[in-house]
């Protein structure tokens, strides 16, 4: 745990919440930026899944830094976030990150804080493609609301989500709505929130051009379970975005082959 919060006085306090599990060749990366960032008002809270690899060691070896990490067996990666969640100290302003994933700078994002005495935020982020190694900036943005109508746009990111830990707020993922939970829990936020801001800085990085970004059905229920749970009709949200919607459907279907060589093709323009 970081010895600065007494120098810091009325800095905010941010909780970074990591799950994991088998994540050695990546979880030293992430602590790391977190660990050298110039804010240091921070808490680091991991929650490990049971891994079998050397996660566990490099936990150890930075025990320092972390106030609270456990290893113990979990029903996935949403269950472990609730854990990590319950141990956030209230009032403090939580960002989830993945064991892949770099946090960027806090500079910004705690300015906005403080000038704007914010309950959330909504910040870009990086993507870096793990195939090609080019790097390039998802600009997010704050919806107004989030309806029938922009349900597809996917505004946010958690890397680039922020939220005070308050009783109006969610304070635990749904697991019954499988790989987009996150979506529900952050436009749930922002429907619960007073003074949410959006912050033009890329808040963290996070990695594509892996199996997860493979569209599958398990994400089409998963969404559709999103969007009825947010009070959302589905026809209404399909019919409102046809494009994305179709876009989603030939992802299911293509195969991973076709989809790696029109990736491969788009990546050869940027070189």
């Amino acid at each position: 745990m970081m010895d600065d919060k007494s120098v810091a006085g009325e800095l905010p306090l941010v909780s970074i919440v990591v799950a994991v599990f088998n994540g050695a060749a990546t979880i030293e990366a992430l602590l790391l930026s977190v660990i050298n960032n110039t804010y240091k008002n921070i808490d680091i809270i991991v929650m490990d899944g049971g891994s079998t690899d050397e996660t566990i060691n490099i936990l150890r070896q930075y025990d320092q830094y972390i106030k609270v990490w456990r290893s113990e067996r979990d029903d996935g990666i949403y269950d472990a976030l609730n854990k990590g969640l319950a141990l956030c100290e209230a009032e403090s302003y939580v960002l989830i990150l993945g064991a892949d994933d770099r946090l960027l700078s806090l500079g910004d994002v705690v300015d906005a804080i403080q000038v704007n005495r914010a309950d959330l935020i909504v910040a870009n982020v990086q993507q870096k493609n793990i195939n090609t190694g080019v790097v390039s900036l998802y600009e997010c943005f704050l919806p107004g609301f989030i309806g029938n109508s922009n349900f597809l746009d996917f505004p946010m990111h958690h890397q680039g989500f922020m939220f005070k830990k308050s009783d109006y707020f969610k304070q635990q993922f749904d697991l019954r709505l499988g790989l987009h939970s996150d979506y529900e829990f952050m436009a749930s936020a922002v429907r619960a929130c007073v003074n949410p801001v959006y912050v033009n800085t890329a808040l963290a990085e996070y990695s594509t051009g892996g199996a997860s970004d493979y569209f599958s059905m398990k994400n089409m229920k998963s969404l559709s379970a999103v969007a009825t749970s947010l009070g959302l009709n589905r026809m209404r949200v399909a019919c409102a975005s046809p494009v994305k919607f179709l876009r989603m459907i030939l992802k299911v279907f293509v195969s991973r082959r076709v989809i790696d060589f029109l990736r491969k093709v788009q990546a050869a323009r940027h070189v």
